[in-house]
């Protein structure tokens, strides 16, 4: 990591990443090496935290194993956050029904500009921060709809795919198509309700 110095208001500092330090009087008097040391120590204490913190990180992001509960119209739905990798929040419906689901978090305009994002970093380490927890959970509840809706029409299902497979239709490609029908519908309705 290159240390850059500048002058700021008569104050001698330096940059690692993109914080700044200031070098005290009393090492300024020491001279080049011993300001050259300084920055070097403070230097070596930085690369130490951003790897504990990347290393932190990474272990969050593939299996935070994140236990996630709440009540949805008196029913206790249970899941986890399985994993938050590249932007994606991916949680998993335990109790009372199972399923899977996942979103992009903090990668629109709109996610940044209202502070949505997946971890916070803290003194003490690092930890899902309070949208990413609303977002499981309003992921949860989504699960669980889904999943009911599938058992109450369970042999309507079953007569689709058989259809689609004499047509020759994959179930990636149903369902890619179902999903993408599906979000426009949804894209309608919330339209015509704003």
């Amino acid at each position: 990591m290159k240390i850059i110095y500048f002058e700021d208001e008569g104050k001698l500092k330096f940059l690692l990443g993109k914080d700044s330090h200031i070098v005290p009087q009393k090492i300024i008097k020491k001279g080049n090496e011993a300001i050259r040391k300084h920055a070097e120590n403070i230097a070596k204490e930085y690369l130490e935290k951003t790897e504990k913190y990347a290393s932190e990180m990474e272990k969050l992001r593939k299996n935070p194993d994140f236990p996630i509960e709440i009540n949805h119209n008196g029913v206790i739905l249970k899941g986890k956050i399985v994993s938050a990798e590249n932007y994606t929040l991916r949680v998993k419906l335990l109790k009372p029904l199972t399923g899977k689901a996942s979103r992009m978090v903090g990668v629109t305009f709109g996610d940044v500009m209202s502070g949505c994002h997946i971890f916070d970093k803290l003194s003490t380490g690092i930890k899902f921060s309070d949208s990413a927890i609303r977002i499981a959970e309003r992921l949860l509840i989504s699960i669980f709809e889904e999943e009911k809706r599938k058992l109450k029409n369970v042999e309507t299902i079953k007569m689709a795919n058989l259809l689609n497979k004499i047509e020759g239709i994959s179930a990636k490609e149903s369902e890619s198509a179902i999903s993408r029908y599906m979000a426009l519908k949804k894209f309608i309705e919330k339209m015509k309700n704003s």
